[in-house]
Order: C-alpha cells, then structure tokens, then sequence
C-alpha cells in the first residue's frame, strides 16, 4: 500500500526543504510537430493524497508540476485516423533512494481529470483519444513521494491505423495538406501496408527517408 511506503520515508521528507509545485513547460502538439519532453527535479517532498479519492495540486502543501498542453489537429482528424491518441510516458532519470513514486494526471480544459496513472511505482503512462481541433490539456505529475529524484516525461501523438474508409491516396492527400511531417507520413502509409519497401522497422525507415506518401493499400 502507498501509505506505508510513505510512513517508511517521512523523516527524510520532515528533514528535507519544502517541495513546491512548478510550471514545467507548454508545448502544442500538431502533424508537424508530434512529440516533446519535459523534466523535472531534483524533487523532495511528497504529495501522498488518497489516489482513490482523487488526487489533489495545492502549492505549497500537496506538490505538483503543471505542463500546459495544446492539441491544435485538423477537424477531420477522426475521419481519417479514428484511433490516434495523445500519450504521455513518465520515467526516473535519479532516484537516490531508488523507490520514488510519482503519480500522472491529465486534465481537459475544465479541469476535469480524463486520464490517470497511479502505480507505485516512479513508472506511469496514460492515453486519451486525440480530438480534432484546438484542445487545451494539463498535465500534472504528482510528487507522491520523492525524495531527491528527478525524472523525464514524454508527450506523443500517435495516428495509428489510417480508416478503412480511405485510400492510401486520399490519406498521403490529406497528411500532405495539413502539413505533417514527412516522417508521419511515412509512418502512417507504413502501418497499413507493412510489407512495403522490406516490411516492418526496415520499410518504415526506408519509407521515411524516401518521403514515399502512398503504397497500394486499396485504391
């Protein structure tokens, strides 16, 4: 249970400086630009709020770190890519103490809790279905408890399988008139044809370094 392994380090947190929460970044996510990262710490304090009942940001009592994200996708997103995702991975980068637990939220922008990832663990991870259009996000990393850590999270957006509603074609069209990417292009035309160009990781490089929009999936 999270509450005694945070009675284990309440003295190195009573010792240590007041946490307080941070404002971490901001960032948009788009076709052109489909992923960033952000840091923090070093981190001692913790925020040991009851998961089950929601977790809490109060600077400085109930520590967090706020990272302000947009979506900014084209209104057809769903018609084309109905199952892409917005993803956001959290990872350690320094534990001293080597049992720092981190909690991951992501909230819409009424501040309502869509996504959350509560393990005991310095590890968590959470999805939600990408929208179309401009979407405004927060992302807080709670400091369940951690004592001197740091660590670095991940923000990606993930297309996945284009619909089968469209031709290959019609997607390289569409990818190209919204500006994607050459390599989310690639990427996209590879997933639905993966014996292209030597199949799998191998096609999917070729592919991107040939800037290929579209292999015969269906025309």
């Amino acid at each position: 249970m999270k509450l005694f392994k945070a009675a284990a380090f309440v003295a190195a947190c009573i010792a240590a400086p007041v946490a307080h929460s941070a404002e971490v970044g901001s960032g948009t996510l788009t076709l052109s630009e489909t992923s960033f990262t952000f840091e923090g710490g070093p981190i001692v304090g913790t925020n040991a709020t009851n998961a089950a009942e929601g977790l809490e940001c109060m600077d400085p009592i109930l520590p967090c770190d706020s990272f302000a994200l947009t979506s900014d996708l084209p209104a057809e997103l769903a018609e084309f890519f109905p199952t892409s995702l917005i993803r956001v991975l959290l990872g350690p980068t320094d534990s001293p103490t080597g049992a720092d637990d981190y909690d991951l939220q992501l909230l819409n922008a009424d501040g309502d809790v869509i996504a959350e990832s509560t393990s005991e663990t310095a590890v968590e991870g959470v999805s939600v279905v990408a929208l179309g259009g401009v979407n405004e996000y927060t992302v807080n990393v709670v400091h369940w408890l951690v004592v001197g850590g740091s660590y670095s999270a991940t923000i990606e957006l993930s297309l996945g399988l284009p619909s089968e509603d469209k031709t290959d074609e019609e997607v390289a069209a569409w990818l190209e008139e919204n500006g994607a990417s050459p390599m989310m292009r690639a990427r996209a035309i590879a997933a639905t044809n993966p014996t292209s160009a030597g199949g799998g990781a191998a096609g999917w490089l070729m592919l991107a370094a040939l800037g290929l929009l579209g292999l015969g999936r269906r025309r």
